[in-house]
């Protein structure tokens, strides 16, 4: 509870750090402290007695360090704020559109909380207890590397609306498309590898009893692959303020939640995650990217199915020749952790190389994306 009620008393200032292009200092302050937290944690529960209670006093002590060390470089970054915090009434009246756009993003805050929290409860519904710690093993994964990936694009967000304030559409949707590529790239290797190795890892981590079938495998790579490439369209649409759709993510609610109840009651856990699957490909994959055309580029619609359409056909031949290739040395890679790793080199390596060597032929986006990246350093 005091750690939860930091967020909203105190650490709730690194948001200035975010708005100005500064988010690494978040992730050297208070991301930092955290990481410490979480490894003094691991050998609380490992080696002291009463393991879980170090554990909660562990969590308050270093939430309490977090938050003073984020304020401290806050106060030394915008020494001013300390002394305009009183304007917040005069300056809410002079920019009224912000309150009107932080309700909006409430409704996009609730309901994907709806949408994230809801499975497991039916899930347990339809199936048992022991279905729902299966999935939540698959899910501590998942969700570990959509974290990750999200991280790496979170602190975009300011210097897109940076971008779009200077008024240059072409350019924009430019940036757009290279960072779309980057993107792509990524989540793809990602899935190929969650594809390829998840089981292995679960087999080698808690043991073969806590595998889920192939079917239940695949479903939550398709889950994981539309969380993972929406992160530039979310960004731009944060940066371009479009949240006056608050009927999708009430709408994305319902769906998710009535074809899961629908198709759980035939299906079981498969048929929870295709109604998951469902809400998220109408809203998600078809209507933000259609909303972020039409209102925030205000071009055609179109052009992000041509440019999707060969980002698919080029996974789909790398795909294949990567399989190929692999069919003719299959790893066992649950035999150990070192082998799991060596495994995990080749397949995602592979799959890197090819996916890379495609991407830079055929997409200028990706081009263009590596030479800007090439000459910034």
């Amino acid at each position: 509870l005091v750690s939860a009620l930091l967020s909203y008393f105190v650490n709730y200032k690194q948001i200035v750090l975010s708005a100005d292009q500064q988010e690494y200092k978040i992730q050297y302050s208070y991301k930092a402290s955290m990481l410490a937290k979480l490894l003094c944690q691991i050998l609380a529960i490992r080696y002291l007695p009463n393991g879980y209670v170090w554990w909660l006093v562990l969590e308050v002590v270093f939430a309490v360090v977090a938050s003073v060390t984020l304020n401290r470089v806050i106060s030394h970054t915008y020494p001013y704020l300390e002394t305009d915090m009183d304007r917040g009434k005069e300056l809410a009246k002079k920019y009224p559109n912000i309150l009107t756009k932080v309700k909006q993003l409430f409704f996009h805050k609730i309901a994907g909380f709806a949408l994230t929290q809801s499975s497991p409860i039916i899930i347990y519904v339809y199936t048992t207890l022991t279905i729902v710690a299966l999935y939540g093993n698959y899910m501590l994964v998942i969700l570990g590397v959509i974290t990750f990936l999200t991280a790496m694009f979170n602190g975009i967000t300011a210097g897109i609306g940076n971008l779009i304030a200077q008024g240059d559409k072409q350019h924009v949707v430019d940036v757009f498309e290279e960072l779309f590529s980057i993107n792509f790239l990524l989540s793809s290797v990602i899935c190929f590898g969650v594809y390829k190795l998840l089981p292995s890892f679960i087999e080698l981590w808690i043991g073969s009893d806590y595998l889920l079938d192939n079917t239940t495998l695949i479903l939550l790579v398709i889950y994981t692959y539309i969380s993972l490439t929406r992160q530039v369209i979310h960004a731009y649409i944060n940066a371009y303020g479009l949240f006056g759709d608050i009927w999708a993510p009430i709408t994305e609610a319902v769906i998710n939640i009535g074809m899961s109840i629908l198709l759980g009651y035939f299906y079981g856990l498969n048929g929870i995650l295709t109604g998951v699957l469902f809400s998220l490909f109408l809203i998600v994959f078809c209507w933000k990217p259609y909303m972020l055309y039409m209102n925030g580029f205000k071009i055609k619609f179109s052009y992000y199915i041509v440019m999707y359409m060969k980002h698919i056909a080029i996974l789909t031949i790398c795909l294949v020749i990567t399989c190929f290739v692999l069919n003719h040395f299959e790893l066992e890679a649950n035999m150990s952790l070192e082998y799991f790793v060596f495994s995990v080199v080749v397949y995602n390596g592979l799959f890197l190389v090819i996916l890379f060597g495609f991407s830079f032929c055929v997409l200028r986006s990706f081009r263009s994306f590596l030479y800007r990246f090439l000459n910034k350093i």
